[in-house]
């Protein structure tokens, strides 16, 4: 709340992104979810939920924040990403999905109080403006789809009178972009594998997408063989901005906990707790559904039991190197180093010391990455 702009002006009720200084929708839609979910938590559990700050504090922020909100979302309903995307559906996505709890939970107690009333009536207007928005917005990476795919789903149901399920099946009718291990296309493990996996479970816990369910969880399967001893998982074959990171993916709980509901995979169970625990309980919780009352309406890992420390498996499709020579990738007909994490290759011509298992002799394939002469 002390980044949120309380002063009278354009950006009243924003919250002010640090590397910005500028008041943005992403982190307003943040503040607006956190302040209702702990508004609702003390509905649901009123003596396990935090006192401070009062419920009056609350639902004042969260009125200025819905404000701002409202004045901020263009006239199709989208939103903007300040730094790059602009009247953009996605970014849209991310709040419907963010937001989406708060109806679901918050309509049955909406007689609690005027001023939840009037902030959930503000927060209705802002989400089916954003459903309607999404129809007819497009996408430019590829977690976008699942994303928006989710969002529009959810809200569908919240919101009846807006006919989504046209432009929803447009999107499934691609098909998931997984590959044979499991990954993404993306293949990013410390950060969108997490969203297009709680995407996926959307999709199944209210479109009833069964392949969605499969999708979801050969990818968490993947990422069990992908996690470091220490919390953190590999990235080194990442398309994106986590490549060569060592991040502990916080955002994997929660499709963990939600797989597990549904298919009782102890690995799951024993994984969510395990990224819990190392992430310093750190990592927001979620309101998923009214039937998560039984949890105090929040999932939350109990940690209890450990993932095993070290697993490792072949992966023969996903490799790391990229095409181009700025990441020290090889020419095509030059022998590489590589070495064996979890079962992928990353090349290192350059530093054949610091090669675990090596040197492997392989060679740049067609596709821009590398294969090994044979599974190891």
């Amino acid at each position: 709340m002390e980044c949120q702009v309380t002063e009278a002006g354009p950006s009243q009720g924003g919250v002010v992104r640090a590397d910005w200084g500028l008041a943005e929708p992403t982190g307003t839609v943040g503040l607006t979810a956190a302040a209702g979910l702990l508004y609702l938590s003390r509905a649901i559990r009123p003596h396990e939920a935090p006192s401070e700050p009062s419920n009056e504090v609350v639902l004042d922020r969260m009125r200025l924040a819905a404000d701002y909100l409202a004045r901020v979302q263009r006239p199709s309903g989208r939103i903007d990403l300040r730094d790059c995307n602009y009247d953009s559906a996605p970014d849209a996505a991310f709040a419907v999905q963010a937001l989406c709890p708060l109806i679901e939970l918050g309509r049955p107690i909406r007689a609690r109080s005027t001023a939840w009333d009037a902030v959930l009536r503000s927060v209705e207007r802002f989400v089916r403006a954003a459903l309607v928005g999404m129809l007819d917005g497009g996408f430019h990476t590829p977690n976008h789809r699942w994303v928006m795919a989710a969002a529009m789903t959810w809200a569908g149901r919240l919101f009846p009178d807006v006919d989504v399920q046209p432009v929803v099946r447009a999107y499934l009718a691609e098909g998931f972009d997984l590959n044979e291990d499991g990954a993404y296309t993306e293949q990013s493990a410390g950060l969108y594998d997490g969203i297009c996996d709680r995407s996926l479970m959307l999709l199944h816990q209210y479109g009833g997408n069964s392949e969605a369910l499969q999708a979801a969880c050969a990818n968490l399967t993947l990422n069990l063989h992908l996690l470091h001893p220490d919390g953190t998982i590999e990235t080194g074959a990442s398309r994106r901005q986590d490549r060569g990171q060592r991040p502990i993916p916080a955002a994997l709980t929660l499709p963990y906990l939600m797989a597990y509901d549904v298919v009782q995979d102890s690995r799951f169970a024993e994984a969510a707790d395990f990224l819990w625990a190392r992430s310093g309980r750190r990592s927001r919780p979620h309101v998923v559904s009214p039937e998560t009352r039984r949890r105090g309406g929040v999932l939350r890992p109990r940690v209890s039991v450990r993932l095993r420390a070290h697993v490792s498996r072949h992966r023969p499709l996903a490799v790391a190197a990229r095409g181009d020579q700025r990441h020290g990738v090889p020419r095509p007909d030059e022998p590489v180093s590589a070495h064996l994490w979890a079962g992928r290759a990353e090349g290192r011509k350059d530093k054949p010391e610091l090669l675990r298992r090596g040197p492997v002799r392989g060679r740049r394939d067609a596709a821009g990455g590398f294969r090994l002469p044979a599974p190891l």
